[in-house]
């Protein structure tokens, strides 16, 4: 692999963190004001994609052993995104209000973790294309 598309990993990478920093701000923003609501049915179906992204996430690396440094990067945001989204989901799920100022926090905190995730998932499958 050349070191142009390991660059074009990182600058990928950066992108996916970038805008879903602002995503979750802007949705934390439309949760506080009432303008979105979450439904527990959301929060749902966003568990079930984190499960099937970390079980296809398991499987490729399962059957490449030798992954390449450039793919390490969107792996590692896949995985933090999948993960966040399982987290952030179960705690609004199983204790939180969405109406409260915490609640639209740890609102923006989940959208931001189903946008990361969603992200990479591109940045990873552009990483496995070009190689």
């Amino acid at each position: 692999m050349s070191v142009y598309n390991c660059e074009k990993s990182r600058v990928c990478s950066v992108f996916a963190i970038v805008v879903s920093v602002v995503i979750g701000i802007v949705a934390a923003i439309f949760q506080g004001t009432s303008v979105i609501a979450t439904v527990p049915y959301y929060l749902l179906g966003s568990v079930v994609v984190a499960l099937v992204y970390l079980a296809v996430l398991v499987l490729s690396v399962s059957i490449k052993s030798n992954i390449g440094t450039c793919a390490k990067a969107p792996l590692s945001l896949l995985l933090l995104g999948t993960l966040g989204t399982v987290l952030s989901s179960g705690v609004l799920l199983a204790a939180l209000s969405p109406a409260s100022v915490l609640g639209a926090i740890v609102v923006g905190i989940q959208v931001f973790f189903v946008s990361l995730m969603l992200i990479s998932v591109g940045c990873y499958i552009k990483c496995i294309v070009g190689e």
